[in-house]
């Protein structure tokens, strides 16, 4: 009897932590509905979610020998996409995950620009995304 508490204990603290996802550089709750975000995957699988642009940047420095994928959230879609072949919006009007500019990726040239429009911001590639992260900017 005490073994099965256990287990369910465990079970059940275990799908908590799933349920409630954390920037693994700040901590804060990655919300899911925002798409702003990007989850990295390490040369031996663990997934590390960061909460925006700014974040990745830092959990990339931290890590880098040790990064196998990077992807980011295609606004449009809620899918995971390659962060590298994503297209970006920086500064458009929807409120950033936290302070700064907001940072949406898109899987396609054409809805970057489509978003653009409606939004505002600057359509940016990934090489010049990741280039101002490296930066600090």
């Amino acid at each position: 009897m005490k073994k099965l508490l256990l287990v369910l204990s465990v079970v059940f603290f275990a799908g908590i932590a799933v349920a409630e996802e954390k920037c693994s550089l700040c901590g804060m709750k990655v919300d899911e509905a925002k798409r702003q975000h990007f989850v990295v995957t390490t040369k031996n699988g663990k997934k590390q979610k960061a909460c925006n642009e700014g974040c990745v940047g830092m959990l990339l420095e931290n890590i880098k020998k040790d990064i196998r994928t990077i992807e980011a959230v295609d606004y449009n879609t809620g899918s995971l996409i390659d962060a590298h072949k994503a297209f970006y919006v920086r500064g458009s009007d929807i409120k950033p995950v936290m302070g700064g500019q907001s940072v949406v990726a898109f899987s396609k040239k054409e809805d970057a620009e489509k978003f653009q429009k409606e939004h505002g911001g600057k359509v940016v590639t990934a090489e010049e995304m990741f280039k101002a992260e490296e930066h600090g900017h």
